[in-house]
């Protein structure tokens, strides 16, 4: 089927408006401000599949903001969103009836002058920094396929909308348009479509270690005043986790009555009735999480 499609053609073009892209963008941006005029902007767009920048990512989220610092200094002062301030850490190990508390916090466990915040709202918020600098993140637009020239990346191909199950156009058949960049950025998640082909088309994971991968299950609750100290993080380990699996709970106070808990396991279960989110499910029935969310 020929179809006539809008070819669009700029300097740098990123796919997927989460914090790696948006981040690249801004750093970019803010390199070629501070060259003293020496370079010129590129024309340069994100493109993000959600209905908005954030709409992907998951609400709750613990943020070092050694990163962000380096990116954006003045990041507080412009308006930063988070919930709350790390409060106190405690790292438990479970088995079905009882629990562990860790006497002291391992180093990657601690969270001192680290923030919980929105994910949602920190993307959000990061997106409007770059629009602020006449940076285009174009929501709705996901990309379908890459395109590639003599083993070079040239452009993405975005989704055509309004098809039916067969793949056929319906009367609100939208194509696809024709992207194409000088610099092809792909920042659209840890198992992107458009990553995967470039790994195929261009040999990139040839020789290299396989990815590992968690998935996790995560909501947000309204629970009963007093159940968690202002900023508390509690991460959690064993069940219902087997012990040669790797995998485990955590538990964010996100300020006043509001928390997010979630539980995460490895992909490389050799079980293949490995279920994430029943393991959550037990997850929240344990004494321990029980006691926090019971009521909410």
């Amino acid at each position: 089927m020929d179809i006539e499609r809008e070819i669009l053609e700029v300097d740098v073009l990123v796919v997927g408006g989460g914090p790696a892209g948006l981040s690249f963008g801004y750093h970019l941006a803010n390199l070629i401000n501070n060259s003293g005029g020496d370079v010129s902007m590129p024309e340069m767009i994100i493109i993000e599949k959600g209905s908005y920048p954030g709409a992907h990512s998951l609400s709750g989220a613990v943020l070092d903001p050694k990163g962000l610092t380096e990116l954006m200094p003045d990041f507080l002062d412009k308006g930063f969103p988070f919930e709350k301030e790390a409060g106190p850490d405690s790292l438990y190990y479970l088995n079905e009836k009882s629990q562990i508390k860790f006497p002291f916090i391992p180093g990657p466990f601690k969270n001192d002058g680290n923030y919980i915040i929105s994910l949602n709202k920190f993307t959000t918020w990061l997106s409007e920094q770059l629009e602020a600098m006449e940076i285009n993140v174009f929501p709705e637009t996901g990309g379908f396929e890459l395109l590639v020239e003599d083993d070079r990346v040239t452009g993405v191909r975005t989704v055509d909308l309004g098809l039916d199950k067969e793949g056929q156009p319906r009367a609100n058949f939208e194509p696809g348009s024709i992207l194409r960049a000088k610099v092809v950025v792909l920042a659209e998640g840890v198992h992107g479509s458009l990553t995967k082909q470039a790994g195929q088309l261009l040999g990139l994971f040839e020789g290299k270690n396989p990815q590992s991968y968690l998935t996790g299950v995560k909501e947000v609750w309204e629970i009963p005043e007093g159940r968690l100290r202002d900023g508390e993080i509690i991460h959690t380990f064993g069940w219902p986790q087997p012990s040669e699996e790797y995998g485990g709970g955590f538990i964010y106070n996100m300020g006043g009555n509001i928390a997010a808990v979630g539980y995460a396991v490895g992909l490389n279960s050799p079980n293949p009735t490995n279920d994430p989110h029943y393991k959550f499910q037990q997850f929240k029935t344990h004494p321990l999480v029980k006691k926090i969310f019971e009521g909410g």
